[in-house]
C-alpha cells in the first residue's frame, strides 16, 4: 500500500512546482514558502505521533492523502494550497511513522522490514515521476492530482484488505521472524 500511495504522491510532486507557477500564479518565493510549510509541519508533527496505533496512522495517512490530492485539484490560488500543505504533511507523517512502526512491530527482522519499506518508497520515487510526467502530457495538472487520489484509494483498499490478515499471521507465529 505504501508503494501505491507514494507512487501517486510522486505523480503529483514531479509537476507540482509547475502547477503552482503556471496554474495558480505563484512566484518562486511562494513555491519555496509552500514547500517549507510541508517540511516544518512534518518536523512538528512526526515527533508527536508515537502514541497512536501504527495501523491507525497508516490508514489515516492514506485517507488524508486522498483528501489532500482531491482538494489540490480544486484550488484556485496558491494561497489556498498553504493549509493543504499542512494536511499533506500530516498525511505523510502519519503514513511514514505508522508504516515504520507497523513493519517493525510485526517482525523480529527490524532492519529487513525497515529496508523493504525504504525500498518501496525509493521505487515509488522512480515510478511516480515517470508516470506523472506522462500523465501530465495526456491530461492536465488537476486530473493528474485526481489520478494520485485514485491511487491512494487503491492503496487504502490494499491496506485495509491485508491489515487483518497480517494480524492473523502474527498471532499464529508466521511472518514475525519466528
Amino acid at each position: 500500500s505504501v508503494l501505491v500511495r507514494h507512487t501517486g504522491a510522486n505523480i503529483v510532486w514531479v509537476t507540482y512546482p509547475l502547477f503552482l507557477i503556471e496554474e495558480l500564479g505563484a512566484d518562486k518565493l511562494w513555491v519555496g514558502v509552500i514547500y517549507t510549510v510541508n517540511a516544518i509541519t512534518q518536523f512538528l508533527v512526526m515527533r508527536r505521533l508515537d502514541r497512536i496505533r501504527p495501523a491507525t496512522l497508516v490508514g489515516a495517512g492514506i485517507a488524508l492523502s486522498i483528501l489532500t490530492f482531491l482538494l489540490f485539484s480544486q484550488v484556485g490560488t496558491y494561497y489556498e494550497i498553504i493549509p493543504l500543505q499542512a494536511v499533506l504533511a500530516l498525511s505523510w507523517s502519519s503514513l511514514y511513522v505508522g508504516g515504520l512502526r507497523y513493519v517493525n512491530e510485526r517482525s523480529s527482522e527490524k532492519s529487513t522490514s525497515t529496508g523493504w519499506l525504504a525500498g518501496m518508497i525509493s521505487v515509488a520515487g522512480i515510478l511516480g515521476p515517470a508516470a506523472g510526467g506522462y500523465l501530465n502530457d495526456l491530461i492536465d495538472y488537476r486530473m493528474t492530482m485526481v489520478s494520485a487520489a485514485f491511487m491512494c484509494m487503491i492503496a487504502l483498499a490494499i491496506f485495509l484488505l491485508f491489515k487483518d490478515r497480517d494480524l492473523e499471521l502474527e498471532k499464529a507465529g508466521h511472518g514475525t521472524g519466528q
